[in-house]
């Protein structure tokens, strides 16, 4: 073969490309700050006084809430050390310095956290700064001023409390009636300063104080206010509040005031024998209020009628008529056979005086002659047996026995003094006996009565009224009513009333009936002296009893927040199914269903069953299949149940999960190579809130990004996302072979096909060609090269077949086990002299190098080299290289092989999607009570796949699902999927993941522990002052700027115990915490967690909500109130000008504008003197466009000298008041001038005019009222 070296190289091996990142970071220098500079501006703050507290000031702080002070230092090169001297008694805790450059130096600061306790007043924290410029350290104080905040605030009334089932306290007062309430505030420091107010109402009535010294601790303040409360019609069920402020602490206790209001309309012109109707009106009761009417002593209620409605605050206004026809002699209906008394009555009385009374023709009928002190009568009666007189100082009754139509006629009363004469006249028309006639049962519900036999609906347990009444008899007829012994009733003394010439009678019995008194049978009997048989009727009773419980469920779990709304979470367009059940009930409850304004809900069914405890009553049920629209969001979805004449509700409030809006891309069209930008994804009215995920090409980026929600008018959630990040543009678009292999393919015999693979990557795609020895191959009989793009579009495959291919090619694998030693030998044929052998084998792969041998075959060389390999897991697909020397080759020889690595499974691993990583063997994994959770059991490099298994306590609800295996690289990813859905008692749970393979002796395990957490059944937000809702469910709470107001926030019920942060706005300094857990009483294995903040309301909290986030684990839970920010007023422009209004007649307005919240009132003074409207000023008041801004006019015609003077506007309201003062001097000028003070003192300036016109502007005054310290 001459000079020609024929080699070749046997080799089998693997080689993987690893993917290699280096990370670099890029330290910019720091610039280099100026030369030393020493330290000024010493100073202690905190979030209340952030320009900082002078030297030796006293700074207010709560006992037992901890409060942060800031001792800050500025302008030190170096940074300047500060320490704090702080007594060893006082509880602090101490943060370490911390230095940030401000400008050209240093400023640096560092906190104290003070948990004061009352015995730590005035007691003296100091702070000291050092610096190496300094000779002394620079140093301030401040003293503790430690208020305690009333133990226990209590209100009591001169009335009755009571107290409903949702603990809210109410008092019954009358109307104009004055009512007496106590408010005592229990050991504070310093003593409390109390006020009332009754809903927006301030001035309530006289107002007295008083305080003690504590009998319990001699260093604290009690303090009592007395109110002497004159209650309104506007009052009623407002809350009448006693509010107790100490120092800067707050507290408050209240209750709710009913007012009753009982008010009676009179004519007039009541005039002697004319009819007219008196009317009484009672409001705000409950029961309906029953109304009475007597005349003297006499009750008249039987002349009256009553009318009772429910009002819009579920209690019922009663109004009743009574139909009067005014006598001066009391007014009786005469009838044969009885007596009568005519009575006469005269004033003033008299000890000495002559009464007689005589009939129409002038008979003496009874002479009373009265003398002297204790008015010796001296009596003459005619007809003893017909007639008989009573009389004193002051009357003289005549009594006629038995009367007849004869004694029909005008009787005639005459009183005469020694000074002076009276008189005064009856007609008595006297009227045969008759018989009653038309005997009713009537209730509130039918005036016209119930028939005879009748049923009468009544409910069980309730007070029902039936009247029974017989009418036109004389005299009147006898009312009695028959009744179960058993039945609980309250008989009523009968009335009679003269309607026309007879009587009608009425009596009245009050039923509380029992559910065993249903078909009970009542009778009236009505008896009269002209009735031979007595005339009868009778109802029978229909006892309904209302169900006695309504329960509302859902398919899906109901919460209950923090007002005891509950809800529930539904999907939207997946139907929900609710169930209403009403139980024990007669006559059977029939279920209507409605939500918000939506009657017509979907599917309904409904059954009915005889109730277990009780068989005459009945149970109801009724299921909704409820289609959840996007329009039922946060509404109420109520279950009405009507049993007869009873009706009951209840509801749940409807939360409807629902996707949101699809989601769009802005800020693409800014993107540049190689700068940052930003890349914005909205989604819009989803619930819960839309979350993101962000992919560039294949790999998630979400971590680079920021998403934010907030809540629409709808009560769904808009959401934004922003991806932060810096697109590049690859600037190498070179080719690179990025894989090549080739494998056999049997066809059957002893025919083989060779397959060769040819991966390239490049931008763009690149055209790949074949050669054989150095010849391009095309597409003919034996061989076939076929094209094709996977989805990345940088790579392109292309094959080659070759039929009876020799085994001597480059890029094939070899198959080998890892830990197992395998020899592979690199030989060379035909060389004169010998080639030399050289293996490039990877450092990290574990190799045994033998010497190389050459032996003579034939005229030639035959040369074999051979390693020894151990390989690894982390070997799979890497390269061994062998390469070939010999003098006669212009380049040396390559060939190589790639390892294919057969391994048992290796990285068993738990993960969820929380750590993608894998759990620690034995770690806990956080899940949450009552939520599926899905736990991935996954093992990689096995081949072929590992089989997995779960090993789970039965007692623990779980879901398995089917293993599915993954080709990655040369080898198998498996993994199997249990879905657990755990109860609060599945923590600690162990559950166990085994792997076993055919090449494992002993089965791969991992376990991890449950770590189940209960998210809080309820967040609580309360505050010290009274929080309002709207209709719109948005609570509120009114807070006064710079005063201390207590907000409370409880997460109940958790596990772990919650970590409560608040914020408002996006502001989250807000103020002092603190903290308290504790087991929950239902559930000890539960925490509750309570945090108070004491907020220092600024003008920039106004209109934001203030969040508490209670964060327990990997839950959240928040709750919200908006904060309303009452302000002290401020007179924020001030201004005068003069308008011309005749031929030498001038007018001043003065304009002054003031900002506040709420609005105050303004009041112009001259002089210290009230300005009012008159004919020469005329006050106009205004607002303006901002709702807290009001604007006053004073205008003053035809100004001249008389009107010089200093002119003041006075802003004011129950916070504080500010004022403006105008100084006018008038000599006569007639140029018209504009003048505008500002507000740095600094007039306008202006020409002034030949007369020497002044007008000066003084600066206003202001005085404010200190909230905290004095009553409003």
């Amino acid at each position: 073969m001459d000079e020609r070296i024929r080699m070749f190289l046997f080799l089998t091996f693997i080689v993987s490309k690893t993917n290699e990142m280096s990370v670099y970071t890029r330290i910019q220098n720091p610039e280099i700050l100026p030369v030393v500079a020493v330290p000024k501006l010493l100073s202690i703050m905190d979030v209340r006084f952030e320009d900082g507290y002078q030297n030796g000031a006293s700074v207010s702080i709560t006992s037992g809430r901890t409060h942060n002070l800031t001792c800050s230092v500025q302008d030190a090169r170096p940074p300047a050390e500060l320490e704090w001297d702080v007594p060893e008694e006082v509880q602090i805790r101490l943060d370490d310095q911390y230095n940030a450059v401000h400008g050209e130096a240093y400023t640096s600061k560092r906190v104290v956290s003070v948990n004061p306790s009352r015995e730590d007043d005035g007691k003296i924290l100091r702070c000291m700064a050092s610096h190496r410029e300094l000779d002394s350290g620079l140093q301030m104080f401040i003293r503790l001023d430690v208020q305690v905040s009333p133990t226990n605030l209590r209100i009591t009334a001169s009335d009755l409390m009571t107290i409903d089932e949702a603990g809210t306290r109410s008092v019954m007062v009358f109307e104009d009636l004055t009512t007496s309430f106590n408010c005592k505030s229990v050991g504070s420091r310093p003593k409390a300063v109390i006020s009332w107010i009754i809903g927006s109402d301030y001035d309530l009535g006289r107002t007295t104080s008083t305080s003690t010294t504590n009998e319990a601790d001699q260093g604290l303040r009690d303090t009592q206010s007395t109110l002497q409360l004159i209650p309104k019609r506007w009052h009623h069920k407002q809350l009448l509040r006693c509010v107790a402020y100490a120092g800067m602490n707050q507290r408050q206790t209240e209750v709710r005031v009913i007012v009753y209001d009982v008010k009676m309309t009179t004519p007039d012109d009541l005039r002697d024998g004319i009819e007219t109707n008196v009317s009484c009106r009672a409001v705000n009761g409950y029961p309906a209020p029953l109304i009475h009417w007597y005349i003297g002593s006499r009750n008249v209620t039987h002349d009256s009628s009553l009318k009772a409605s429910m009002n819009v605050d579920d209690s019922y206004d009663a109004e009743s008529t009574l139909n009067l026809n005014p006598n001066r002699f009391y007014h009786v209906l005469p009838v044969v056979g009885e007596n009568i008394t005519l009575a006469c009555i005269y004033t003033p009385p008299s000890t000495s005086r002559l009464l007689s009374w005589q009939d129409e023709n002038g008979n003496i009928l009874a002479i009373d002659k009265c003398q002297g002190v204790g008015c010796s009568n001296e009596l003459n009666v005619p007809d003893v047996s017909k007639y008989s007189l009573r009389a004193d100082s002051s009357s003289g009754n005549l009594t006629i026995r038995d009367l007849t139509l004869d004694d029909s006629g005008r009787y005639q009363c005459l009183v005469g003094t020694f000074s002076d004469a009276a008189s005064d006249a009856i007609d008595l028309k006297v009227v045969l006996s008759a018989e009653p006639r038309l005997l009713s049962i009537t209730d509130g519900r039918t005036e016209t009565g119930y028939k005879n036999g009748e049923s009468v609906s009544i409910t069980s347990g309730r007070t029902h009224n039936l009247t029974c009444s017989v009418q036109d008899a004389r005299p009147p007829a006898k009312l009695e009513w028959h009744i179960p012994e058993e039945v609980q009733v309250q008989l009523k003394d009968q009335y009679n009333a003269v309607h026309g010439d007879a009587y009608t009678s009425r009596r009245v019995v009050s039923v509380t009936p029992s559910r065993d008194d249903d078909g009970k049978v009542f009778r009236c009997v009505a008896s009269h002296r002209e009735l031979d048989n007595e005339l009868q009727i009778f109802i029978q009773l229909d006892v309904q009893v209302p169900p006695n419980d309504l329960q509302l469920t859902a398919y899906g779990s109901i919460a209950i927040n923090v007002t005891e709304t509950r809800s529930v979470n539904v999907f939207e367009d997946s139907a929900t199914s609710f169930t209403c059940n009403s139980v024990g009930s007669r006559p059977k409850a029939v279920i209507s269903w409605i939500i918000g304004s939506d009657d017509d809900l979907g599917s309904t069914t409904s059954t009915s069953t005889t109730n277990e405890a009780d068989q005459s009553l009945r149970d109801t049920k009724s299921i909704l299949q409820l289609i959840p629209r996007r329009r039922h969001h946060n509404k109420l979805l109520r279950c009405v149940a009507h049993a007869g004449i009873n009706q009951s509700h209840t509801e749940v409030r409807v939360i409807v999960f629902g996707p949101p809006d699809s989601p769009y891309l802005s800020g693409m069209g800014w993107l540049q190579d190689g700068v940052s930008s930003n890349m914005t994804c909205t989604s819009n009215n989803g619930y819960p809130a839309p979350t993101f995920q962000w992919y560039l090409g294949s790999k998630n980026v979400t971590k680079d990004s920021n998403t934010e929600s907030s809540r629409n008018i709808d009560h769904r959630l808009d959401a934004m996302s922003v991806l932060n990040f810096t697109p590049t543009v690859d600037e190498d678009d070179s080719p690179a072979i990025v894989d090549y292999s080739v494998r056999r393919v049997y066809i059957g015999h002893h025919n083989v096909d060779a397959m060769l693979t040819c991966i390239s990557e490049s931008r763009p795609l690149a055209s790949i060609t074949w050669f054989l020895n150095g010849k391009e191959l095309i597409n003919g009989t034996r061989h076939h090269i076929h094209h094709s793009h996977p989805q990345e579009d940088t790579l392109s495959w292309f094959i080659i077949t070759s039929v009876r291919s020799s085994s001597y090619l480059s890029n094939t694998s070899v198959t080998v086990s890892a830990e197992q030693p395998y020899d592979i030998t690199c030989e060379a044929y035909g060389a004169r002299p010998p080639s030399l052998l050289e293996w490039r084998i990877p450092d990290d792969v574990t190799v045994v190098r033998q010497d190389q041998s050459d032996v003579v075959r034939g005229k030639s060389y035959v040369s074999q080299n051979t390693v020894t390999i151990t390989p690894s897991r982390n070997d799979q697909g890497k390269n061994l290289g062998c390469v070939a020397s010999h003098p006669k080759l212009q380049n040396d020889l390559q060939r190589s092989v790639q390892l294919n690595v057969q391994a048992t499974p290796s990285f068993l691993s738990i993960t969820d999607d929380k750590s993608e990583d894998g759990y620690k063997n034995g770690s806990s994994v956080s899940i949450i009570s009552g939520r599926t959770h899905n736990l991935t059991c996954s093992v990689r490099d096995a081949k072929p796949p590992a089989k997995l298994k779960w090993l789970i306590p039965e007692e623990v609800q779980a879901r398995l699902e089917d293993q599915y295996n993954a080709v990655y690289g040369d080898a198998y990813t498996s993994r199997r999927v249990v879905s657990v859905t755990p109860c609060r008692d599945d923590d600690g749970k162990i559950f166990r993941c085994l792997a076993s393979h055919r090449e494992l002796y002993n089965e791969l395990q991992m376990f991890i522990h449950l770590d189940v957490q209960v998210p809080p059944s309820d967040l609580r937000l309360t505050a010290y002052v009274s929080i309002a809702t709207s209709p719109t469910e948005t609570k509120s709470v009114i807070v006064f700027e710079h005063s201390a107001t207590s907000f409370t926030c409880k997460s109940v019920g958790s596990r772990p115990s919650a970590v409560i942060s608040w914020i408002i706005g996006s502001d989250d300094d807000l103020g002092s915490m603190t903290y308290t857990s504790t087991n929950n009483l239902a559930d000890p294995g539960l925490r509750d967690t309570t945090s108070n903040l004491q907020l220092i309301p600024k003008r920039r909290h106004h209109n934001q909500f203030l969040r508490c986030v209670a964060d327990t684990g990997m839950n959240q839970l928040q709750t919200e109130v908006r904060v309303i920010v009452h302000d002290y007023p401020v007179i924020v422009d001030y201004s005068v000008r003069r308008v011309s209004s005749g031929q030498k007649s001038v007018d001043a307005i003065l304009t002054c504008t003031s900002d506040s919240r709420p609005l105050a009132s303004i009041t112009w003074f001259s002089n210290g003197a009230e300005i009012n409207n008159s004919n020469r000023h005329q006050i106009h008041h205004s607002l303006l466009q901002e709702d807290t801004l009001r604007s006053s006019n004073l205008d003053i015609s035809n100004i001249s000298a008389e009107d010089d003077g200093n002119y003041t506007c006075s802003a004011e309201t129950r916070l504080g008041n500010d004022s403006a003062t105008i100084t006018l001097s008038y000599s006569g000028c007639q140029r018209l001038e504009h003048i505008r003070a500002t507000r740095d003192e600094t007039p306008i300036e202006v020409d002034e005019c030949q007369e020497s016109t002044e007008l000066a502007m003084r600066r206003r005054t202001t005085e404010f009222a200190d909230l905290l310290h004095e009553e409003p």
